[in-house]
């Protein structure tokens, strides 16, 4: 019990922006469980971990982070968490100027929003997509997927991201 309050204290903390505090929590969680008995807190004290190292510049970190919780996350079926994990990732490679490595992961993360039929993330990816386009010089590529962002924010009403999308374009 100690390990799923600590590792969910270690999310909250993250995203309150109390990194130290956040990552003390995390580091405190892998030290109580095991990845087999508590797989779903493992993956989440791991990609707490990742983004901590993500905001602190550790790009390094940030992937090994991200893998062991995608790993964790592919071996009990945790789809969306898997897409998820495969867009930090692909996020995390692009910031390292990976560009081809971080279109694997964003095209791994579209396969999945696709599948679960996630409005949000499909829009999200194929704006990440665009962005990775823009930066291996494929505009035309670019522009498909900043379109299809675009059409699917308009579908699901999301106007703030409408805007984005035209700023992309």
């Amino acid at each position: 019990v100690a390990a799923k309050i600590y590792a969910t204290l270690g999310w909250v903390k993250v995203r309150k922006g109390q990194y130290d505090l956040a990552e003390a929590a995390s580091r405190h969680s892998l030290s109580l469980l095991s990845e087999e008995r508590h797989p779903l807190e493992y993956a989440l004290a791991h990609k707490t971990l990742g983004m901590i190292a993500r905001r602190r510049g550790s790009i390094e970190q940030t992937i090994q982070h991200y893998q062991l919780s995608l790993a964790t996350s592919q071996r009990i079926g945790n789809i969306r968490e898997v897409g998820r994990l495969h867009n930090n990732l692909g996020t995390a490679y692009g910031s390292k100027g990976d560009y081809a490595e971080a279109l694997s992961q964003f095209q791994k993360c579209l396969e999945t929003m696709l599948k679960i039929g996630d409005s949000p993330g499909i829009a999200n990816t194929y704006n990440n997509l665009g962005i990775v386009s823009t930066h291996l010089g494929d505009y035309d590529g670019a522009l498909k997927y900043y379109q299809l962002s675009l059409e699917t924010r308009n579908k699901i009403g999301d106007r703030l991201g409408v805007v984005y999308s035209h700023l992309n374009i």
